[in-house]
């Protein structure tokens, strides 16, 4: 059985004056989310085979960190998901996934949006949130909607002082 996670980046820097959106990094809290997100990942879910994520600076810290934790070898970065919707997202699943266990770093509004269709119900995806879904598939270009179950959700808990 396949396993796909999604996971939305963690909490963003505000935008500043002549700063793309792209270029926006993670804030202190957003850290903090992904490096408790990555300890949970590591003691609680099985070892990822790949990471496919935006390469918008916020989503590549994401993964960056997850992974520092997490040591899976094979990645893909695409411009192509930056603020994606969730038929792109789940395109580029389908064209690019190549194993068991998947890990996908987004934004929102589409990260929620994939969630959602794929679980049935409506989910608004918090920062640094993951999404885990047991997939009734052999390949990855077969993963349509009805195909998945949702198997756990984690929802970061940062308090900064």
């Amino acid at each position: 059985m396949k396993k796909l996670f999604l996971l939305r980046h963690g909490k963003a820097s505000s935008s500043k004056v002549d700063e793309k959106d792209f270029d926006r990094p993670l804030n202190k809290k957003g850290i903090a989310q992904i490096n408790q997100q990555g300890q949970h990942l590591q003691s609680e879910h099985p070892k990822f085979d790949q990471l496919i994520y935006s390469s918008a600076k916020r989503t590549k810290e994401t993964a960056e960190i997850a992974n520092e934790q997490l040591s899976i070898k094979a990645l893909i970065s695409s411009e192509d998901l930056y603020l994606a919707d969730e038929h792109t997202i789940l395109s580029f699943i389908k064209a690019n996934a190549f194993d068991e266990n998947i890990l996908y770093v987004g934004h929102n509004f589409g990260i929620s949006r994939l969630a959602s269709d794929l679980a049935g119900y409506s989910i608004s995806m918090t920062t640094g949130m993951m999404i885990e879904f047991d997939l009734d598939i052999e390949k990855w270009d077969e993963l349509k909607i009805n195909k998945a179950s949702l198997k756990s959700t984690y929802a970061p808990k940062i308090n900064l002082g």
